[in-house]
């Protein structure tokens, strides 16, 4: 990092940094004696992810619910391509067909049995 830096011409001693709490961070930004700030983003993800939502179960079953509706829709998702592209000519016609294409495939998906009761409330 030093000599790309020396090579843009560019003084360490004027270069400040930020990066995550990450141990290998902390110890290049060290050794090359530049200023590191910790990134408040990658903090308050750390607190969110490791302080709160482990303690609130409602949070982590609307995770678990909006994961099974994303896994569902990216199995299914090129069948939503293609009726897309199919009617993507027709525009405005084929828009309420593209749209109860993809009513048809949420409900052939409600009816499936790797859908639980309770995750067929959140669809």
């Amino acid at each position: 990092v030093s000599d790309v830096l020396t090579e843009f011409g560019v003084n360490p001693n004027n270069v400040i940094v930020v990066s995550d709490k990450g141990s290998n961070m902390r110890k290049a930004w060290r050794l090359l004696n530049v200023i590191h700030i910790f990134c408040v983003a990658h903090g308050i993800h750390n607190l969110l992810m490791k302080d709160c939502f482990p303690n609130m179960h409602y949070v982590s079953e609307i995770l678990d619910k909006v994961q099974l509706i994303i896994n569902k829709l990216r199995y299914r998702q090129h069948e939503l391509e293609n009726e897309y592209f199919q009617s993507s000519e027709k525009k405005y016609n084929d828009l309420f067909l593209s749209i109860n294409k993809a009513g048809e495939i949420i409900d052939a998906d409600l009816a499936s049995t790797y859908i639980d009761v309770d995750d067929s409330e959140v669809l």
